[in-house]
């Protein structure tokens, strides 16, 4: 499976990436992971937390036909080998 990797140092450069995300460039692409210090529904990005809500709302519904899974760093023990478990999803 191809992936694309960034790290996102400021909260700019963050919705920046998102934005990038959601362009012809990755329509191929139907997994965004995001692996983020944070907590339930909000990664810290900067040192300020950013809700889910407002990734949504910045990308206006452009992840519609995407996946979309946080998890959050202080949590990655579990570690969940994200590229065999993408290929069990389908969206329609």
């Amino acid at each position: 499976m191809k992936y694309i990797y960034y790290k996102c140092n400021t909260e700019e450069e963050f919705f920046y990436r998102i934005q990038q995300f959601t362009k012809g460039t990755y329509k191929n692409y139907t997994v965004l992971y995001l692996a983020f210090h944070g907590r339930t529904n909000r990664i810290e990005v900067e040192h300020r937390l950013i809700t889910l809500k407002e990734i949504a709302t910045a990308v206006g519904g452009k992840l519609a036909r995407k996946i979309v899974l946080h998890s959050l760093y202080s949590l990655y023990i579990l570690q969940i080998n994200i590229f065999s478990l993408a290929k069990n999803f389908y969206v329609n």
